[in-house]
């Protein structure tokens, strides 16, 4: 393959070719509408390639369809409609992609221990940005199934920056975005992500164990139908997880689960603009904070809504977790006796003032915050600020 070559892949079938390897530059690759094509395509080491599919479907063999090289940095360009089946895009860990484009991509990644984008359950992946026009969507089945992500991030992990990307997996281990067993960094700049995973453990966007980072400015729907289910944060491991503006929407339907916080870990979140809504059904169900472990919520502006339906709910967290709310229009009614608190450490008591908007500034031992609120678009205004 050279520079600037436009490649049939059908042609290429035709001739019995089964491998085709990218050097740097660019390349197109093509094919005949409605041809499928058995074909691995690597990218070569030390390589900086623009890669565009245009309108290609492409299966897997015994390795994954794209392999990305050592060192490797490749802009991927979608145009048209394309499709990925078996096996998707292997980035390693000292590789990088951009995925871009007006066009769409559909990866339906079916053998287990496979990739959807990333490294698999068990290996490493590199840097990988979404910055697209168009829509991205990944299917990963099988006993251990991650969408985009692997075993850890040894890149500088995964950013959504624009772009309609929709996950769906079904496995014992089911994992959206993130990591199965170390760290990960997801950046959700922008764009729209719904995610719906299937399984007995099964992680919206975090980590499976290890530390999950994890900052959401997007619009994010997670549907999360397991035994053990994490909405957004982490099964095992540590997290910090950060909404400052967008939406997110989660529901968990589960035996026991978490929707933002932890299952058995430690970690903080903050809710510092995001307009969060949360939903959990089960047997023991937690809504903000931790199951088993230990998980501290700050609220401190946006709106936030939650209920659970649940035989054993804890609205907000375990006994070692505390929801600290400093601003923000919360529709949040505990049943279990659960009270959010000061920075203090004061428990706070709920308020319905009149008027659209609510500021006032509080003083505890060690702190002090101006709490800011405004009144939804349905009507509602509730504060929790310290008792008089």
């Amino acid at each position: 393959v050279r520079n600037g070559e436009n490649i049939d892949l059908f042609e290429l079938a035709v001739h019995q070719y089964s491998r085709l390897e990218i050097p740097e530059g660019v390349v197109t690759l093509n094919s005949q509408e409605g041809a499928q094509v058995g074909m691995t395509i690597r990218v070569l080491d030390d390589t900086e390639t623009t890669l565009i599919l245009n309108g290609v479907s492409l299966l897997a063999g015994k390795e994954p369809v794209l392999q990305l090289g050592s060192n490797s940095r490749v802009n991927l360009i979608l145009q048209g409609d394309n499709l990925i089946q078996r096996d998707g895009i292997r980035v390693p860990g000292n590789a990088s992609l951009i995925i871009s484009g007006t066009g769409s991509l559909l990866i339906d990644s079916s053998r287990n221990f496979s990739v959807g984008i990333g490294g698999s359950f068990n290996d490493p992946y590199g840097s990988i940005l979404l910055d697209l026009d168009g829509r991205l969507e990944v299917h990963a089945s099988g006993d251990k199934a991650v969408c985009i992500g692997g075993s850890r991030s040894a890149g500088e992990g995964i950013v959504l920056k624009r772009g309609d990307v929709k996950l769906e997996a079904n496995g014992i281990n089911a994992l959206g975005i993130g990591s199965a067993a170390g760290n990960a960094a997801v950046r959700l700049q922008g764009g729209r992500l719904q995610c719906h995973l299937q399984g007995n453990d099964a992680v919206g966007i975090g980590t499976l164990s290890g530390f999950a980072s994890i900052v959401s400015n997007a619009d994010t729907d997670i549907l999360l139908e397991s035994e053990r289910a994490v909405g957004m944060g982490t099964m095992n491991g540590t997290s910090e997880l950060r909404l400052p503006s967008g939406n997110a929407r989660i529901t968990i339907r589960c035996d026991v689960g978490s929707c933002i916080g932890n299952f058995n870990g430690e970690g903080t979140s903050y809710l510092s603009g995001a307009k969060v809504s949360f939903h959990g059904e089960g047997n023991r169900v937690t809504g903000l904070g931790s199951i088993e472990g230990a998980c501290d919520t700050r609220i401190e502006a946006g709106y936030v809504e939650g209920n659970l339906l649940a035989s054993s709910r804890c609205l907000l967290g375990n006994n070692h977790s505390r929801v600290i709310i400093t601003g923000g229009n919360i529709r949040l009614f505990p049943e279990d006796g659960s009270t959010p608190v000061s920075p203090d450490g004061r428990a706070l008591m709920l308020l319905n003032p009149e008027g659209d908007t609510f500021e006032k500034t509080f003083k505890d031992k060690r702190a002090t915050w101006s709490y800011k609120a405004a009144r939804s678009e349905d009507g509602f205004l509730g504060v929790w600020i310290p008792r008089s």
